[in-house]
């Protein structure tokens, strides 16, 4: 069993110093000093020439197996020793960590002896530094020096059983060997160890072993006569998710930057060897859940444990990380391929969170650069399957900005100016829109220049974004009605925009994109909810013709992105905003249907306007009010069931005493939420009416302009405790505060 500490890990392999017998006295004071620290130490006094040469070599040489770092107390009598350089020799030779501690005032290496101190770490005390704090300098430059102890066989018997199986698997004729009982005591080792060692920092590095040992027996079994237990598979599963579940909880590494940088390379380089690259050539094959696919599952969650902190900032860093530029160009084409082919599997957030992680480290920027991240991350930009995965969003943009900050990770200037711009659009919120904070205007000039040069270029693209990336910006921009009215003003590379800027390009072309064509109707859409610029387009008949058109047309399910509704409803509420489609407040029969199936005519009718988004909500909303016996609820929910869905909601809102508007994000973001909304204030006039009851969801959420400024005059009720964005979440109706709220609105 594995029993190490973070005490005595560096006693494993002791540390030999070396001084004059002249500084006996304050050399052995130090040395105490760091024993104290748990160093094992070894001291010898140099004094007697003819030892000199015999000590250090079989110091140095025979006990360099056990020897991790060497100590060495320069001072003028060390330096008049003849053979004192042979030490730095020695230790150069062969590798041993060496670290000079400069115990004598004013003293200054010269000569062979100042070039031999020159190469190596080393520490100054004069004696007017305080011992204490030059006690911990050396320490730390110890720690840096010491190699991380790696568990054995020795130390742990469940690495004892690996390392036999692996020599079964290296023996020539293996093929009578019956590993069956191996198997069972490896499995009942894993529990053993899994049960008994509680500290993440013990059980982190026998994990590692553990995953290297096993991607090693994975490899190598391929023999027909071989055939190890099913249960070792699923044991060292299990084993491997404890261990490095609870790693990810507790930062195992803590402080130890050394044992971190080693466990990355150790595992990175593993990923390497043949065959496990290859399997990256294979997609979707995490999806079958194999040993291999299993295998690069761990190997990324141990390399996602090591890489959260800057492993490899410093150009002195950068230098150690491992030389297999192919593991990451593997990935790089594995997410990229994956994620377009919807080949979608936990092993890609898991990678791009690496590739974040590891491209903050600026010494590893031109690593990345050669194996192509910029052009490939980029073009995940203007991929829809990265547009519309919330999870994967950010990635890109972190990874860019990572890039972008080394010379050669930004040479593609207008690309990322471009970027630049359209992400701002994409993250704008509409209550900004006074923000002093967030200048619009440079933004609304740079996204239409670039959906012109967009829409005149032949691929329809500019740089790397599609023209339906600009559409989908404005999308979002337009929830604000202000913002419209600043676009539709613009006059960009000598053109005037006006409203038929975007009605023009539907008609043109775009006919084989139904995304495109879907994200300008919404433009549309929003377009024409405002008063100012519908006659632009109902006097453009060639595009009015195209729309009555589209009415009939059908049309393939696409997903779509938030704040966007399907082709067919965008073009009906064009019309229907255009008044060139039969508002059904005019059929008087029909309006009592909403209400029909109350045969109590004293009770009040509320009619509750709200988003899909935010279902959830409405619905406990709904159900809590129909407690009150007085109240007739609808929502459209209990409409009628026939396809024309806004005949139902403009029936109930015109027959109902009281209209509730669930306002929220959600809700200002979608065009047919607000068109009910401004139907409810400007047609109805239910705010001088008393009978609009906004309702807000969220204590920080605040209203934009163009809700707010309409809505002024009818108190709203805010329901503080509770996010409301998600439709799958609804408060408890046994919610004291939901209630109280609930007989609020009911009052």
């Amino acid at each position: 069993m594995f029993e190490d500490t973070d005490d005595n890990a560096s006693s494993k392999q002791s540390i030999q110093a070396f001084y004059s017998h002249l500084d006996s006295t304050t050399c052995e004071r130090i040395v105490e000093e760091l024993r104290a620290k748990n160093f094992t130490i070894s001291t010898h006094e140099l004094h007697k020439e003819n030892e000199v040469r015999e000590t250090i070599f079989e110091i140095i040489f025979k006990n360099l197996r056990d020897t991790s770092v060497v100590l060495v107390f320069l001072s003028t009598n060390f330096s008049l020793l003849e053979s004192s350089n042979l030490i730095f020799y020695l230790s150069s030779s062969d590798g041993t960590p060496l670290l000079s501690l400069i115990i004598e005032k004013d003293f200054e290496p010269v000569d062979e002896l100042g070039v031999l101190v020159a190469r190596y770490a080393y520490v100054r005390w004069s004696g007017d530094l305080e011992v204490a704090s030059f006690i911990d300098d050396v320490e730390k430059q110890i720690r840096e020096l010491i190699s991380p102890h790696i568990p054995t066989k020795p130390d742990c018997d469940v690495l004892a059983k690996l390392d036999s199986i692996l020599d079964i698997l290296d023996e020539e004729d293996n093929s009578k060997v019956n590993i069956d009982e191996i198997c069972q005591s490896l499995c009942v080792t894993l529990k053993s160890t899994k049960e008994n060692i509680e500290d993440p920092k013990q059980l982190l590095p026998i994990a590692v072993e553990v995953f290297l040992r096993y991607n090693l027996i994975i490899g190598k079994n391929d023999d027909p006569f071989i055939k190890l237990s099913e249960d070792i598979d699923s044991e060292i599963d299990s084993f491997l998710q404890k261990s490095l579940l609870d790693a990810e909880k507790h930062d195992p590494f803590g402080d130890d930057h050394k044992r971190a940088q080693m466990t990355f390379s150790r595992v990175f380089n593993s990923l390497a060897t043949f065959p496990t690259t290859i399997y990256f050539l294979d997609k979707g094959f995490m999806l079958k859940n194999s040993k291999h696919a299993r295998i690069l599952f761990w190997a990324a969650k141990i390399l996602l444990i090591a890489s959260t902190r800057r492993l490899f900032n410093t150009e002195q860093d950068a230098v150690k990380f491992p030389q297999q530029q192919i593991v990451l160009q593997m990935w790089l084409k594995y997410v990229d391929e994956n994620t377009q082919s919807f080949y979608y599997t936990n092993l890609i957030p898991m990678l791009l969170t690496i590739f974040q992680n590891l491209s903050a480290n600026v010494g590893l920027v031109p690593l990345f650069v050669d194996a192509c991240f910029p052009s490939t991350v980029v073009s995940w930009l203007s991929s829809i399957n990265w547009m519309l995965n919330n999870e994967l969003q950010l990635f890109p943009l972190s990874i860019i900005y990572n890039l972008a900050r080394h010379n050669r990770g930004n040479k593609n200037r207008a690309d990322a100016d471009t970027l630049y711009y359209n992400t701002l659009a994409l993250l704008y919120k509409p209550e900004n829109v006074h923000d002093e904070a967030v200048e619009i205007e440079p933004i609304l000039k740079q996204l239409l220049s670039k959906t012109l040069s967009a829409f005149r270029d032949p691929k329809l693209t500019y740089g790397t974004l599609h023209l339906r990336e600009f559409f989908l910006a404005f999308n979002i921009l337009f929830i604000n009605e202000e913002l419209i009215t600043k676009t539709l003003k613009q006059t960009v590379d000598g053109k005037s925009i006006d409203a038929n800027f975007f009605m023009d390009m539907f008609t043109s072309t775009l006919k084989e994109d139904i995304l495109a064509q879907t994200l300008l109707l919404n433009i549309m859409y929003r377009i024409t909810s405002t008063k100012s610029f519908k006659h632009q387009i109902k006097e453009n008949h060639v595009s009015m013709n195209t729309l009555k058109k589209l009415k009939s047309k059908s049309m393939k399910n696409i997903y779509l992105p938030r704040y966007t509704v399907d082709l067919l409803t965008a073009v009906n509420g064009i019309l229907r905003n255009l008044n060139m489609k039969e508002q059904s407040s005019t059929n008087k029969p029909e309006k009592k249907e909403a209400f029909s199936n109350q045969s109590n005519l004293i009770k009040k009718k509320v009619m509750i306007s709200y988003s899909h988004q935010n279902s959830g909500f409405c619905k406990t909303l709904s159900s809590k009010l129909e407690e009150d016996s007085q109240l007739s609820i609808w929502t459209d929910s209990k409409r009628s069931g026939h396809n024309y869905v806004w005949k139902d909601i403009a029936t109930a809102m015109d027959n109902a005493d009281v209209i509730i508007c669930i306002v929220t994000q959600d809700y200002v973001g979608s065009e047919s939420c607000m068109g009910e909304f401004r139907y409810a204030i400007e047609d109805l006039d239910m705010k001088s009416k008393n009978g609009l009851i906004p309702i807000l969801i969220g204590r920080n959420y605040k209203l934009p302009g163009h809700v707010a400024i309409p809505m002024k005059g009818p108190d709203y009720i805010r329901f503080n405790a509770y996010k409301g964005f998600d439709m799958e979440v609804a408060p408890s109706t046994q919610d004291d505060s939901f209630t109280s709220k609930c007989q609020s609105v009911r009052d």
